[in-house]
């Protein structure tokens, strides 16, 4: 009887035990890490986080190659402050290439002040934001690609001509983490570096037009964003400084 007894006690320490071990083997376990997002919806989250903020405020800084008239390589710096007030506000003040631009929209005509030559000029435009980024981008040729980004059709416009998209992984980017993406078009490559954290937000784009021999790369970096803040219509004005003579503007590329 003793024996038994002490062998059912035994048992049960046994059994105690293994249960215990079981219980803090579980509890210590790693948990499993998370699957990153399909590429295609982190540029849609993207997508959400800018078409959804009423207002935004970036700051954009650009290092580019052009190629000039006689075919060589020409490095162009510049660096804007840009402001969007949905739905039919935009003040943009620019360096490009040491001419100051300051280029201004109210839901019709765009004003472009060119501080440097004391002139300024309009163009003809009417409607909601993304009509006026539009004109900025291809008529003026500035800030462009950026502007894709603030217009309200952000994501066809990303993938306009897209035929392979890859994900190059994470990378740390101005003290946080972005995942890498690269979208192979027919005419242009777009590599974008999103913030995986809300908000989403794209903090670097490099643009290579590979439709000419010599694949001029655009480089920016984005950063400063402000997402909703509040922004009086009187802070948005542009106005033309006194003494400034009218003359039209064909183009805000340094080399055109």
């Amino acid at each position: 009887m003793r024996m038994r007894r002490a062998t059912h006690r035994q048992m049960a320490s046994l059994c105690f035990g293994l249960a215990i071990a079981l219980t803090v083997g579980t509890l210590a376990a790693p948990a499993a890490a998370q699957e990153p997002v399909a590429p295609e919806t982190l540029l849609r989250r993207m997508a959400s986080t800018m078409i959804g903020a009423d207002t935004i405020a970036v700051t954009v800084e650009e290092l580019s190659d052009r190629v000039g008239s006689d075919g060589q390589k020409v490095l162009v710096a510049g660096e804007a402050t840009i402001r969007v007030s949905r739905p039919d506000r935009l003040l943009a003040k620019a360096v490009y290439d040491g001419r100051r631009i300051d280029t201004g929209y109210a839901g019709s005509d765009l004003l472009l002040l060119d501080h440097d030559r004391a002139t300024y000029g309009t163009y003809p435009v009417s409607g909601p934001i993304s009509a006026a980024l539009e004109v900025v981008s291809e008529r003026f040729r500035a800030f462009a690609p950026v502007t894709e980004l603030l217009s309200d059709g952000v994501l066809e416009k990303i993938q306009r001509d897209v035929v392979v998209m890859r994900d190059l992984g994470e990378k740390p980017v101005q003290g946080t983490t972005a995942r890498h993406l690269l979208l192979l078009g027919t005419t242009r490559d777009v590599q974008l570096w999103i913030r995986v954290e809300e908000p989403v937000l794209p903090l670097r784009m490099v643009v290579t037009d590979v439709s000419v021999a010599k694949q001029p790369q655009r480089i920016f970096h984005l950063t400063e964003w402000r997402l909703g803040v509040e922004m009086a219509p009187e802070g948005l004005e542009l106005r033309i400084p006194e003494g400034y003579r009218r003359e039209e503007i064909r183009t805000l590329d340094p080399l055109e």
